[in-house]
Parts: structure tokens; C-alpha cells; sequence
């Protein structure tokens, strides 16, 4: 399912939430947010593979989350 909205709300509730990965919170919600918006607005639609690219545990953060 591509709704994850009750597992990304943890993170609004809970600010120590344990990331295995030291993401940044702060940073990753701004790249997820940004990214959303960025390639959402380009089709209007999000691939279920362009979503895994946003994951907390992804590769392909940058560096600052």
C-alpha cells in the first residue's frame, strides 16, 4: 500500500523515534517533502519506485539526512 501516513505520523508524535541509519529528522522530512512536491508536480503522480528512493532506509539520501 502507498499509504504510509500512520507509520510517517511517529515521527510528529515521537521526536526520538530510533532511525538504525542516523537519519536526520529534521533534514529527511525537508528532502521527502521537497522531493514529494518536486516530482509530484512534474506528473502528478508518484511511482511506487520513486517512493522507495524516499525511504528513511535508502541509499540515495543525501548526505545532510
Amino acid at each position: 500500500s502507498l499509504n504510509q501516513e500512520k507509520y510517517l505520523r511517529v515521527f510528529l508524535r515521537d521526536g526520538e523515534v530510533p532511525t538504525d541509519n542516523g537519519l536526520n529528522v529534521y533534514y529527511y522530512i525537508r528532502h521527502l517533502l521537497t522531493e514529494l512536491s518536486h516530482r509530484f508536480a512534474a506528473r502528478g503522480t508518484l511511482r511506487e519506485d520513486e517512493l522507495e528512493m524516499l525511504m528513511p532506509w535508502s541509499k540515495t539520501l543525501p548526505e545532510e539526512c
